[in-house]
């Protein structure tokens, strides 16, 4: 709709994916391009924020705090696994989003917490 503000092609948002009409909330591609868990996650947020406003509570939303480098789990990425030639194929071996390796770090480290 003409109502909803865009901007080069994409809804504008604010960080509780709200639009220019408070009664209509996007996500995903339609916000910017991305991976499937950040749209997951956004959705999550979106929904939070949405029924706030049903219930007639606080529309804000927890955000999560940056990790602190000591309680990253490092044992998860051993250095010496593999032998790789060049960058280009070590990072084809990454563990990331959609290259499962049924380890369940994916669940630990997704900032939107879409992962479960």
């Amino acid at each position: 709709p003409a109502e909803i503000t865009t901007e080069k092609g994409f809804v504008v948002v604010d960080e509780t994916y709200a639009t220019s009409d408070p009664q209509v909330y996007a996500i995903g591609d339609a916000v910017r391009p991305g991976l499937l868990t950040d749209a997951i996650g956004a959705g999550r947020i979106a929904a939070r924020t949405i029924d706030g406003l049903l219930r007639g509570a606080d529309q804000t939303y927890d955000k999560l705090p940056a990790i602190r480098y000591e309680r990253v789990k490092l044992q998860y990425f051993d250095p010496r696994i593999g032998e790789f030639a060049d960058t280009t194929s070590c990072a084809a071996n990454c563990a990331s989003c959609g290259a499962c390796r049924d380890c369940g770090l994916c669940e630990e480290i997704c900032p939107q917490k879409a992962i479960s």
